[in-house]
């Protein structure tokens, strides 16, 4: 075998020449920031600020964003044009953010949940099909769709259905096979279908 040389590769090939690193990227968000350094993903070519963390396994298709800090990892896709920004967080099995969704500050969605349509995920929100600090958590696909606002610190989980222009805010809980749709608006109640 021969000698490894101080500085040289086992083989004895020079290293490549160091190249200046390119100028990077800017891309605007539309959040206020401005421009901001940011790249396509490599599966689905929707843009990422260099500040986010975006797993490789994640979708995020072409019109799709991933901004801020915002964290998403898993089999996730985010569809449409989709929106993760702030510190939101994005995990699971089979979670779809579709339409023009947007998952934003210290939000939470996990499992296999649906964000979909104009819905805005948003406070310290969580959507989890299970969501084990509460007994009747279980597991299911919650759907959040329309126009709907989830936000606070609010939990949907299990099967719960927001939909339509409904307003789920503060420490609401939504489970089991609860449905909030249209205008209505809930606050601080436990609507779940599997409580006895």
């Amino acid at each position: 075998m021969g000698r490894l040389r101080e500085g040289l590769p086992r083989f004895g090939f020079s290293s490549p020449p160091e190249t200046k690193s390119a100028r990077p990227v800017l891309f605007d968000f539309g959040d206020g920031r401005g421009a901001v350094p940011a790249h396509p993903h490599s599966r689905g070519g929707g843009w990422v600020a260099d500040s986010a963390k975006v797993a490789f396994i994640v979708w995020v298709e072409r019109d799709a964003v991933v901004c801020g800090m915002a964290d998403v990892s898993g089999h996730v896709r985010l569809l449409g044009r989709a929106r993760a920004c702030g510190n939101a967080r994005i995990s699971g099995n089979d979670v779809i953010i579709s339409g023009d969704a947007v998952i934003e500050e210290d939000a939470e969605v996990s499992d296999s949940a649906r964000i979909e349509g104009q819905a805005v995920i948003s406070g310290r929100a969580i959507i989890a099909s299970r969501y084990l600090s509460w007994p009747a958590g279980g597991a299911g696909t919650p759907r959040v769709s329309g126009h709907a606002r989830v936000h606070g610190n609010a939990v949907v989980c299990g099967n719960a259905m927001v939909s339509g222009s409904a307003d789920v805010r503060g420490t609401a809980y939504l489970g089991g096979h609860a449905w909030v749709e249209a205008g209505e608006i809930v606050r601080g109640a436990i609507l779940d279908r599997n409580l006895r």
